[in-house]
């Protein structure tokens, strides 16, 4: 049976990685609409309105976020939010920044997002979205809490991985600002997971998921690990110490659906390295 999927935000990282996935893996029965902002403005009420009137699907995953603008940000998710009669699940891509940066504790589990209020930005917008979903009873939707995710399509210029994968390359330095502990899973595995349970029409028990490793990594020996496989390279740690733990608990979402695989940090990679090499010099 075909699941009709709408996925919001389809030029995004995490958007663009899914569908890369889904087609390659060969997912037929996955019949997706894929949305940017260039299709369907999300924040635009009307327009919003219109496109869902007279459509129906099974599953909607929200992707879409202006990290900057709160404002914006809010108005995507109840802008879809509001059109629930046209679809059956929400799958809201939610951040372990719900647990608000100034009061992260190690392996954090979804009951401590209870007491989280982060103020401003991008902990905010998810905090407000988290929290939406897991106390509005007549709406059918879930909110996983995604940590350190990465991937090849992801921001070179800030996120820590392929950013020092592409310094690394073009002039042999990486750097750590400081070394830390941080969750992080490969994008492929949420792809993985997202399409297990649309295709299977899984349920859930709960609202909200850490989706997580739950063994996190230090910086330093990911940037070593870096550099180990980028001949000539050095990684230079700026400040001593170090500055605490990022990371979730995965126990509730791996009770309901079992052990989720993560291939070794090493292999994703040189994958990654081999692919940002042919980008550059294609």
């Amino acid at each position: 049976m075909t699941v009709s999927v709408l996925l919001l935000g389809a030029r995004s990282f995490i958007g663009r990685s899914c569908l890369e996935y889904w087609r390659e893996q060969g997912f037929s029965n996955l019949s997706v609409t894929a949305l940017s902002s260039k299709d369907l403005d999300l924040v635009d009420r009307v327009a919003v309105d219109y496109f869902f009137s007279n459509k129906h699907f099974d599953y909607v995953i929200l992707s879409a976020v202006s990290v900057t603008n709160v404002e914006a940000s809010l108005a995507m998710f109840f802008n879809v939010v509001r059109n629930a009669n046209s679809y059956q699940m929400f799958i809201n891509l939610g951040s372990g920044a719900e647990y608000d940066p100034l009061r992260y504790v190690p392996r954090m589990a979804e009951h401590y997002s209870d007491e989280a209020f982060p103020c401003e930005g991008y902990p905010l917008i998810k905090s407000v979205q988290g929290k939406f979903i897991q106390s509005a009873e007549r709406f059918n939707g879930v909110n996983l809490r995604i940590f350190g995710v990465y991937g090849k399509y992801e921001d070179t210029s800030r996120r820590f991985i392929t950013n020092n994968i592409v310094s690394g390359l073009r002039s042999g330095i990486l750097s750590c600002r400081q070394d830390m502990l941080f969750d992080y899973l490969h994008v492929n595995t949420l792809a993985d997971f997202l399409a297990r349970v649309m295709l299977g029409r899984l349920k859930f028990e709960h609202r909200s998921y850490n989706f997580c490793t739950g063994n996190p990594i230090s910086l330093v020996e990911l940037g070593q690990i870096i550099s180990d496989q980028i001949p000539g390279s050095t990684l230079v740690v700026k400040n001593e110490g170090f500055g605490g733990e990022y990371s979730g608990d995965p126990t509730r979402l791996e009770h309901e659906f079992g052990k989720i695989h993560h291939k070794d940090v090493r292999s994703n990679i040189s994958e990654l390295i081999r692919f940002l090499k042919k980008t550059a010099t294609s």
